[in-house]
């Protein structure tokens, strides 16, 4: 969805060239945008024990070849990697450095599934959260978030998308 990838799609433009794009970072489709953004489903993947999901925003994948972000990823288990690999995004990103936002997950659970899986089943404990704000080498707040302002925080959210008609 950026402007880059639909000069690609119409062979205007080869894909070893996107990296170095001087529009690279504009993106045609995007949650906040006075348009209502158009959303691609992908059907059933097969997901096997050990395989790694990882979503991420544009400030953790374009400053990264892909070949160093899947190794950084791989090189230990998502709870030390996700926060190492949006780190280094944010260094190597600069004072250009813009929303490094990551999330993973590896699966754990029985080899092959016949059914689909549902945040609901997950059990209580099985998911850990990291939050991690300000650039790297800055001390850590003092005053850490509070549990009233994540909630806070998370019922703005919940508003928000019950405002643009999201689920």
């Amino acid at each position: 969805h950026s402007k880059v990838q639909s000069l690609i799609d119409l062979g205007l433009l080869h894909p070893d060239d996107a990296e170095q794009h001087p529009e690279r970072h504009l993106v045609l489709n995007c949650l906040g945008s006075p348009f209502e953004p158009a959303i691609e489903l992908g059907g059933p993947r097969t997901v096997q024990r050990g395989d790694t999901l990882f979503l991420c925003s544009d400030g953790v994948w374009s400053p990264l070849p892909e070949p160093d972000l899947v190794s950084l990823l791989c090189a230990e288990p998502v709870l030390v990697s996700v926060p190492a690999l949006v780190r280094h995004a944010v260094e190597q990103g600069g004072a250009s450095a813009d929303n490094a936002t990551a999330i993973a997950m590896t699966w754990e659970a029985i080899d092959s599934l016949d059914q689909a899986v549902h945040s609901v089943q997950v059990p209580d404990g099985a998911i850990t959260t990291t939050i991690a704000v300000g650039p790297p080498g800055e001390p850590e707040d003092p005053d850490p978030i509070s549990d009233e302002e994540i909630e806070r925080t998370i019922r703005e959210i919940r508003e928000a998308i019950e405002r643009t008609g999201g689920a």
